[in-house]
């Protein structure tokens, strides 16, 4: 997929370890959301509401992973930033910056 547009939503989740700021994005295009989000609840765990990869066990977000990369409908974009002091802004408002020019960008 080259561009993201107004027929995708995009989900997004962050996480912070030291010395790294990650976004991971996944693009989903608006008429196979039922079918994916079907596929992703599958994994949730009982009871709960959502799948967060910082609660989930190593073996559920391998699962989740794998699940991702196997429907060619979805696009998974990955952004890392340092979080060194030397950087003159944060590292989340880096990071959004430079998903939103992944996303955009008709190269990719």
């Amino acid at each position: 997929m080259s561009q993201i547009d107004a027929v995708h939503s995009l989900y997004v989740d962050e996480s912070q370890r030291p010395g790294l700021f990650m976004l991971c994005a996944v693009a989903v295009p608006v008429s196979d959301q039922p079918q994916v989000r079907k596929q992703v609840r599958k994994l949730r765990p009982k009871h709960s509401t959502r799948l967060h990869m910082h609660q989930e066990s190593r073996v559920r977000r391998l699962a989740a992973i794998g699940l991702l990369r196997t429907l060619n409908q979805c696009t998974v974009y990955l952004v890392e930033t340092d979080t060194s002091r030397k950087a003159l802004e944060p590292p989340r408002p880096r990071a959004l910056r430079a998903l939103l020019v992944k996303c955009t960008d008709s190269s990719t």
